[in-house]
């Protein structure tokens, strides 16, 4: 007779053995690299898209500056949009079979490993302004879609605040490498092709997409998450009800529920200050080239150089860490801030007097801003988005 224990196939709780929903022990700096490593998958993005892409309209796709400019505006919509609703459906897609099999964070991690490939469709030239916006909308959705349940991974593997810290200091200075990588690659590719040749662009993003693709499957096997179990779902759905008064949620009550949280003056300070600085650091990127090119007559390649100076983010987010636990955040956004308004001084001097040995006041001028960028990164890092779960992700 056999005594051993039979496993129960209810569709549901047999999934709680599987490899994702295991911890795997203290979380190190290998561990940490393993999560980190995800980061390629938006910076290899975000940089080329904000260093190059509109450059890439405007000189090899036939497209004006305003068609450009409204290709992004859309796309920033779209992101705004899914982003807004993602978190959600990520923390709730454990109500499905797929989503218990695969995790409810590590089936948009999986995705994103084959997504990553879809960006290269955005460097081909010549092609008219509708294949334009519909690639680099499917690209900007994805993007949302795919990270935002990677970046709640932190709170499921650990409790301990030190090893969160520790991820994220991770997270930071590898994202600071890519960000180096997405400008020094280029500037490398753009010396060995014509100025009129498009091919650089579009074998850049192949070089990106392709290395991406395999650090995305290391952060999927490298990495955990919470399960879900079916008391703990009853107990959720419970709780759901209660706060929309005994209705089933819908996409009305999550909106209101979403929308509420600016009633925290807190919560509206921060955000006001992330979104400025978020876009105005996509600005940045975007017109770099351009006032590189146009107004200070130089290649494409200096600007990828003076760029890929991002590399200094990787000891200043080190540094950052640690003193973000020593002083108020106040100050370290007052100083980020004031070293990005003297690179922003630092290029007008430049574009209007033209001074002597004008390559040292650019990689000045670069220094101040990347230092500066990384220390309002760094510190906005430690900032949690709070859901039903306890925790969405960092900003």
């Amino acid at each position: 007779m056999d005594n051993q224990k039979q496993t129960v196939h209810d569709g549901w709780d047999e999934y709680a053995n599987k490899r994702i929903y295991k911890s795997r022990g203290k979380i190190g700096i290998m561990r940490s690299l393993g999560f980190g490593a995800f980061s390629f998958f938006s910076i290899s993005m975000q940089g080329l898209v904000g260093a190059w892409l509109m450059f890439f309209y405007t000189t090899f796709a036939g497209l004006s500056a305003g068609e450009g400019a409204t290709i992004f505006l859309i796309g920033r919509v779209a992101d705004a949009i899914v982003s807004l609703v993602m978190g959600n459906i990520s923390d709730n897609v454990y109500k499905y079979k797929i989503g218990r099999m695969f995790g409810r964070r590590h089936l948009f991690i999986l995705a994103a490993a084959p997504a990553v490939l879809i960006a290269i469709t955005m460097w081909v030239a010549g092609m008219s302004f509708w294949y334009y916006l519909i690639t680099y909308l499917i690209v900007t959705v994805l993007m949302s879609t795919l990270q935002i349940p990677w970046e709640t991974l932190p709170n499921e593997m650990t409790k301990n605040f030190n090893e969160r810290t520790k991820m994220s200091t991770t997270r930071m200075v590898i994202a600071g490498l890519g960000g180096m990588l997405t400008q020094f690659v280029p500037a490398q590719l753009f010396k060995y092709f014509p100025k009129t040749s498009p091919e650089p662009y579009i074998l850049m993003q192949v070089i990106f997409s392709v290395v991406t693709f395999f650090l995305i499957l290391i952060t999927y096997h490298t990495t955990w998450e919470h399960f879900v179990t079916k008391a703990e779902a009853k107990k959720l759905e419970a709780e759901a009800l209660e706060e929309n008064n005994g209705q089933k949620p819908n996409l009305k009550s999550e909106l209101k529920n979403y929308f509420s949280t600016f009633k925290i003056k807190t919560f509206r300070l921060h955000m006001g200050i992330y979104l400025s600085s978020y876009f105005a650091t996509i600005l940045f990127s975007t017109v770099f080239v351009y006032y590189i090119v146009y107004v200070l007559k130089m290649s494409t390649s200096v600007s990828g150089f003076l760029q890929s100076l991002s590399i200094v983010s990787i000891p200043v987010t080190i540094i950052a860490g640690f003193a973000v636990t020593k002083f108020t955040y106040r100050s370290l956004y007052l100083f980020g801030y004031s070293l990005i308004l003297i690179s922003a001084a630092n290029w007008a001097f430049v574009a209007f007097t033209r001074p002597a040995h004008m390559m040292v006041w650019l990689i000045v001028g670069m220094s101040f801003y990347e230092v500066g960028l990384y220390i309002l990164l760094c510190t906005m890092e430690r900032l949690p988005i709070h859901s039903r779960f306890g925790y969405v992700g960092y900003w």
